[in-house]
């Protein structure tokens, strides 16, 4: 039985750590596309003012 429940604590704590692992990856990844927007907006947003400002 110990074996058993040893085997079992080993196989939950690895699936936990790649849920955490894949649940950061994907949270990591959605940061760093939100942050890719605001800079393009930012940048779109610069460019268009100053060609409203030109015109």
């Amino acid at each position: 039985m110990k074996i058993i429940s040893k085997e079992a604590t080993r196989t939950i704590n690895g699936g936990l750590v790649a849920t955490v692992a894949t649940v950061a990856r994907g949270a990591y990844a959605a940061i760093g596309f939100i942050n890719l927007g605001i800079d393009i907006g930012n940048w779109l947003f610069k460019n268009n003012c100053k060609k409203i400002f030109q015109n």
